[in-house]
């Protein structure tokens, strides 16, 4: 339960600031985007008013 609140508040920090402070942008995309949560990546999308999450998963799987 504990993280899931962490992840539910980064996603929405995500909504207001999309590329705030401990985002990376990823490589092959110009509007694709991590963000970092304990062990957890969300992988996430920018486009004009909208966030797009792509991907919530553990670090060890969330890049294959």
């Amino acid at each position: 339960m504990q993280l899931q609140r962490r992840v539910a508040a980064r996603i929405e920090q995500l909504s207001t600031a999309p590329h705030s402070t401990g985002t990376k942008k990823l490589t092959g995309s110009d509007a694709s985007f991590r963000a970092r949560v304990g062990d957890y990546r969300i992988l996430y999308e920018v486009e004009p008013g909208v966030l797009f999450i792509a991907s919530i998963e553990h670090r060890s799987t969330v890049y294959r």
